[in-house]
């Protein structure tokens, strides 16, 4: 297991490294206080998962975790003392997989890490088949009429909760719990910025952009495409 801290301030750095290690005793930590090493590093030591602080001194985080984004689908968890729900908001659609507010208590960061590292290799299940449509769970993907979207993790989860309650639809809560453990001031902001990036990608790959239709004021739910 090997991780990579992109964090300005030691102390904080120090703190994340001694969590982990008591977590996982044989982890690999690499760090930096720049996100412009950071990048270079996520390519160079293929982290298994990021700790990314959005605070940093050369170059935004905002930035960093788009540069990560565009070679590597690695689990991204965004630590920062920003608390806007904005903040949240624009991480989670630049592609973050986790979002954590300092300062933190140890064993939630620990919590919230495992539940990103599950949801990126979820195990084998069974294959969904919505008219031309197939979903599979396990290779976070969904395949139509010859084309195949591939799923980041967050949009995984997403798509199988929904696949899961079909015709049923899903709330906000029930979402927020099966992404992110519990409920947080401006997730429901959140979740409506993932579902509206599924449904576009929905749209531009397969054709289908339908498919995932808003009960309004309560959530969503799957239709006929």
């Amino acid at each position: 297991m090997k991780t990579l801290i992109i964090e300005d301030d030691l102390s904080i750095i120090d703190l994340v490294a001694l969590t982990f290690s008591v977590a996982w005793p044989d982890i690999q930590i690499v760090r930096t206080q720049l996100g412009k090493e950071g990048i270079e590093l996520a390519e160079t030591e293929a982290p298994d998962f990021i700790i990314l602080d959005l605070g940093l001194p050369d170059m935004s985080g905002v930035e960093v975790l788009q540069e990560i984004r565009s070679f590597s689908k690695v689990p991204i968890i965004v630590l920062t003392v920003k608390k806007d729900e904005m903040d949240v908001v624009v991480a989670l659609s630049k592609g973050a997989d986790e979002f954590i507010s300092k300062p933190f208590r140890q064993m939630e960061l620990i919590s919230r890490v495992k539940n990103v590292l599950r949801r990126s290799h979820p195990s084998e299940g069974e294959v969904y088949a919505m008219g031309n449509l197939t979903y599979y769970p396990a290779l976070n993907k969904i395949e139509s009429n010859g084309r195949e979207l591939k799923l980041s993790p967050t949009e995984n989860i997403i798509f199988l909760h929904l696949a899961n309650q079909r015709p049923n639809y899903v709330t906000y809560r029930s979402l927020a719990s099966v992404i992110w453990g519990d409920e947080y001031p401006g997730c429901h902001k959140a979740i409506r910025v993932l579902v509206n990036q599924l449904r576009e990608k929905l749209a531009l790959v397969l054709s289908q952009p339908d498919l995932i239709v808003t009960k309004y004021g309560l959530g969503y739910y799957l239709g006929n495409g």
